[in-house]
């Protein structure tokens, strides 16, 4: 069966997250003041993969490939703009 969760991130530049294996990462957004990535994920799965997380702001350096962008979140009214890349291992 699979089912969309929800995964809060950390506001950091790189961090790894562990998935179901064959999870399919739908989105990263703002919610309620935090950088959440959305994933629809099979709930039976037993074995995982990881995934590492990059966040950068308006006018860094990107180190990630352009096509592993999966959002962006406006944080503090807009005041702090995080665009997100994942790739998996």
């Amino acid at each position: 069966m699979y089912t969309i969760l929800k995964y809060p991130l950390e506001q950091i530049s790189k961090q790894e997250l562990t998935l179901p294996v064959n999870a399919k990462v739908l989105a990263a957004m703002e919610q309620y003041g935090e950088v959440v990535l959305y994933a629809l994920v099979d709930s039976s799965a037993k074995d995982k993969e990881v995934y590492t997380i990059y966040m950068y702001g308006t006018g860094d350096l990107v180190k990630a490939k352009w096509n592993d962008y999966i959002g962006t979140a406006m944080l503090h009214s807009g005041a702090l703009v995080l665009h997100v890349f994942v790739t998996k291992h």
